[in-house]
């Protein structure tokens, strides 16, 4: 099956801002908005300042994308469930006429 994150990861250095935050929460958390920034800088050599990055989190805590916990912020189960759901129903789709095979 498709891994459902891996998707926001086709072209990370394209990607926009709030997708490389959604791609390192998902294989880091909980982060503090601190270590977010640092970590866009390490992995995508990112430009965007720490202000910008401080407002997307926000922006996507509203948008219930993210959580934030004692500890950090982390994605959020019921999103991460729901875009699992959206996938599922296009790999279904896709693999319905038998002309498309997906391991």
């Amino acid at each position: 099956m498709i891994n459902e994150l891996q998707l926001m990861k086709l072209n990370p250095e394209h990607a926009p801002t709030k997708q490389k935050i959604i791609s390192v929460l998902s294989e880091y958390w909980p982060l503090t908005t601190k270590q977010v920034y640092e970590r866009l800088q390490r992995e995508y050599s990112s430009s965007v300042s720490y202000q910008a990055v401080h407002k997307i989190i926000k922006e996507l805590v509203e948008e219930k994308v993210l959580e934030k916990k004692k500890e950090g912020y982390q994605l959020n189960l019921e999103w991460i469930l729901e875009a699992k759901k959206i996938l599922e129903g296009v790999e279904k789709r896709y693999t319905r006429n038998k002309k498309i095979k997906i391991p």
